[in-house]
């Protein structure tokens, strides 16, 4: 398994740590017993650390963990307030109807089957859940898309992406024509922006490479970033 995870920020004290997770390890160690981040990353530190913000195993991009359960709570305060700033980026089979858009309703939780519904209508049982969708660019069979984060459900880009028929790149379990090869999909977790309270200085913006996939790399995201008059930075 890869173990090319790459250390992206650490606090000044130690306190928490943001890495790049390849997409196909798990974050965290799961019932089928494959090596996961927080195992490589505590091996590395030498010291034992708890997940903050996680993502789907199949998913790339940023992952927190933090130094100490006191500086877990308050980590997770931060995402739970919505101070932290979540930033993705998708490859899809179709394009949304809307260039630039919000999405808003509820999601909720199958345990057995291991996923989540959306719909814009109310679902019993559902969480509240939105994310404000942005067109970036197109290639021969795929459309890329930035979303910001306005909750943090299970699942939720994958079941939202479903609802709108832009099934995400490899992700046949939420209905995806075919799967990748190396269990990833194509959903990155793309950028974290970072209150001045946990920099202890200044807001931080912390970002995650795209993974070296020629569906990836055939978009041009920066010709696209400048064309839609800054979204990652107004975000």
């Amino acid at each position: 398994m890869s173990e090319n995870f790459n250390i992206i920020y650490k606090s000044p004290k130690g306190e928490y740590l943001v890495m790049a997770k390849p997409g196909g390890i798990p974050a965290v160690p799961d019932k089928t017993g494959d090596r996961s981040l927080l195992e490589m990353v505590q091996e590395k530190e030498g010291r034992e650390l708890y997940p903050v913000h996680r993502i789907d195993r199949p998913v790339s991009g940023l992952v927190v963990f933090a130094g100490s359960k006191h500086s877990a709570a308050q980590i997770s305060e931060a995402f739970r307030n919505r101070k932290v700033r979540r930033l993705y980026l998708a490859a899809t089979e179709s394009r949304p109807e809307k260039d630039d858009f919000e999405l808003k309703g509820w999601i909720k939780k199958s345990g057995t089957r291991n996923r989540s519904v959306f719909s814009t209508k109310e679902i019993n049982q559902g969480k509240p859940a939105g994310a404000t969708i942005k067109y970036l660019d197109s290639i021969d069979n795929y459309h890329l898309l930035g979303l910001v984060l306005e909750s943090g459900r299970h699942h939720q880009i994958r079941a939202m992406l479903q609802f709108l028929k832009c099934h995400v790149k490899g992700d046949v379990k939420y209905g995806a024509r075919r799967k990748n090869k190396d269990r990833s999909i194509h959903l990155h977790a793309w950028k974290l922006i970072l209150p001045a309270s946990l920099t202890d200085s200044k807001p931080e913006t912390l970002t995650a490479e795209l993974p070296p996939d020629v569906v990836w790399q055939a978009f041009d995201l920066e010709k696209a970033l400048k064309s839609s008059a800054g979204w990652e930075k107004q975000a």
